[in-house]
């Protein structure tokens, strides 16, 4: 993710510059970034601006959809199996309110919370409020039903 790039031999200094997969994660930081200059920052103000080279504008990063264009909100995002998804056999699992539970591939998955789980009752998708109980979750929780 870094390349270490010498700069001085007496002593050996190094710079560190990143390479093509560190440049992928500048989202990431940006957005990390945001954060604490949201939640973070004292009455002082930002520690740092952002400027837009291509505009001259300071700017806020802003995750959008890749099709619509429209800002991503976590509540507005719907996590589904992909192609590279684990299938594995799946263990009689039992919505925790009735519902509608779909099987898709190997795994079961509820219609409300896109939650699943594989044979050994482990998660594969989360969701806030997960509708199905796994006999992992049961034990945890105390519950049983």
């Amino acid at each position: 993710m870094l390349r270490r790039i010498p700069y001085q031999d007496s002593p050996k200094r190094y710079e560190y510059n990143p390479d093509a997969k560190g440049l992928d994660l500048y989202p990431v930081i940006m957005s990390i970034v945001h954060w604490g200059d949201t939640h973070m920052v004292d009455s002082r103000g930002r520690p740092m601006l952002h400027e837009h080279k291509n505009c001259g504008k300071m700017f806020d990063p802003v995750m959008v959809c890749s099709e619509c264009g429209e800002p991503l909100a976590a509540k507005h995002v719907h996590v589904h199996p992909g192609p590279g998804a684990r299938q594995a056999p799946v263990a009689s699992l039992k919505a925790e309110k009735p519902g509608k539970v779909k099987k898709c591939g190997q795994a079961i998955f509820s219609d409300r919370c896109g939650a699943a789980a594989d044979e050994g009752g482990r998660r594969l998708f989360f969701s806030r409020r997960p509708t199905i109980r796994t006999p992992t979750d049961q034990a945890l929780s105390g519950h049983h039903t």
